[in-house]
């Protein structure tokens, strides 16, 4: 924990300026932390291909969001401490800055518990974990200083970084962690279930108290030793600082891959004598707004010029009514009931995966030495998660970067983007997928790096 000193005189404006200095460092500990969990631990837990980034500006704004709010509750909370005479030196009360400490961390709480209850009945396990921590964090507070001589195992749990910690970590670990693990773990235990779902936060919350616990007992160790060790000792939590801010710092630089396999190297030569395969798929487009169809609108003047010199059929009609299970159909050649890779509520509300078992065309051509390379705008249902890319030796499912993209509302940054929005363009946060321009950049350079024989 960082200690503010300070040496301003005994006044309403030195308790709001220790107060505003308090709640900023409070709430930037916070935001600290929530950066990690929506960028950092994606990154370290999935395939570098799979990771959405987070745009670097939106950090910036986020810091400095939390910033700001941090240091107007600090300064409102350091005026009532100054009413209430906590800035004086009184062996009967606790200090301002003890007082801002509590105060201002559970207030944080508060407000987490208040975004989380706007999607989730107060009841719901999240909400009652929240309120978990809550209570935790107010017995820790109040017996800290109840029973003196046992404070050294308690700052541990009402430190900032130990809260900042849980709150997000909570959420993380029932709706990211677990579905990430789960192909790893089905044999051990059933991760849909929801006894496993409020399980696993509330061991994950145990774990970083005892963490928090050690922690505090160590330094309790540490303020045994000599002056110059202690000194050396001190600079720990500068260094803890450091490392938080530097795995911050590293956000802004994590990007996303793509998909390769061992079939695929740069500059490859594809074997003479194979005929080359193009597929183009104009993802939800209605063939009566296609001038190629007759539409009045010159909307497809590319698809005339190329239908001139091919076949045209009429009569084609999908054979499913959303993405994943018509591109499914496409690359199996079975109709979705067969296949299976369709809607199928509850359980899979945006649709079942292709399972690995179903041969597809890329696998078929893989099979006969063809180099499978695939870009893609739909980077949700065409992407690995339903299973379409199997038998590709390159895949591209790159997610654009946009200044306020969609985050999940289970994160307190969700919510400062929505209050953000309406002071942006649409392209800043309304824009899902890559434009046709941009895959066919990537796809032409993706043909002049594979060799001539395209």
């Amino acid at each position: 924990m960082i200690k503010l000193k300070y040496s301003l005189k005994a006044s309403l404006q030195s308790s709001m300026i220790l107060g505003a200095l308090v709640g900023a460092r409070i709430f930037t500990i916070y935001a600290i932390i929530e950066s990690c969990f929506l960028a950092l631990m994606p990154w370290l837990l999935q395939p570098n291909y799979m990771y959405s980034p987070i745009h670097t500006g939106f950090i910036a704004m986020q810091f400095a969001v939390f910033l700001l709010l941090g240091s107007v509750l600090g300064s409102f909370f350091g005026a009532i401490g100054y009413f209430l005479g906590l800035n004086k030196k009184d062996p009967g009360k606790i200090s301002l800055e003890v007082f801002l400490n509590g105060i201002l961390t559970a207030s944080g709480i508060v407000l987490f518990f208040w975004h989380i209850n706007q999607y989730s009945w107060w009841r719901s396990p999240t909400c009652l974990t929240i309120l978990g921590i809550l209570a935790v964090f107010i017995v820790a507070w109040v017996f800290q200083y109840r029973f003196p001589k046992w404070k050294f195992l308690f700052t541990g749990i009402t430190s900032p970084w130990t809260v900042s910690i849980l709150l997000p970590g909570t959420v993380w670990v029932k709706y990211y962690l677990l579905p990430t693990i789960q192909q790893s773990l089905s044999s051990v235990v059933d991760v849909n279930s929801e006894s496993t779902k409020i399980l696993a936060p509330l061991i994950y919350i145990i774990g970083i108290l005892i963490i928090a616990i050690l922690l505090s007992m160590i330094k309790r160790i540490r303020t045994n030793l000599s002056k110059n060790q202690r000194e050396s000792s001190d600079s720990y939590s500068t260094g803890f600082v450091s490392v938080a801010l530097g795995l911050l710092a590293l956000n802004l630089f994590l990007n996303q891959g793509v998909y390769t396999d061992q079939g695929y190297t740069d500059g490859v030569d594809i074997p003479s004598g194979l005929p080359n395969v193009l597929l183009i798929s104009l993802d939800t487009t209605r063939a009566d707004h296609l001038s190629l169809y007759g539409y009045q609108r010159d909307t497809t003047p590319n698809l005339i010029k190329l239908a001139n010199e091919a076949f045209v059929f009429n009569r084609a009609i999908s054979s499913g009514d959303m993405t994943l299970s018509a591109h499914a159909s496409i690359f199996t050649g079975l109709y979705p009931l067969q296949h299976g890779a369709h809607n199928d509520p509850p359980e899979f509300w945006a649709g079942r995966p292709l399972h690995d078992r179903f041969l597809t065309m890329t696998e078929i051509l893989s099979a006969h030495q063809y180099l499978t390379l695939g870009v893609i705008s739909n980077h949700g249902l065409l992407g690995h998660a339903f299973g379409i890319p199997q038998g590709f030796n390159y895949y591209d499912s790159k997610i654009p970067v946009v200044f306020l993209k969609e985050i999940d509302r289970n994160f307190v940054s969700s919510r400062i983007r929505e209050i953000l929005i309406p002071f942006f363009q649409s392209a800043d946060y309304d824009v899902a997928y890559r434009d046709a321009e941009s895959i066919n950049v990537e796809v032409f350079e993706l043909l002049d790096n594979i060799g001539t024989n395209t």
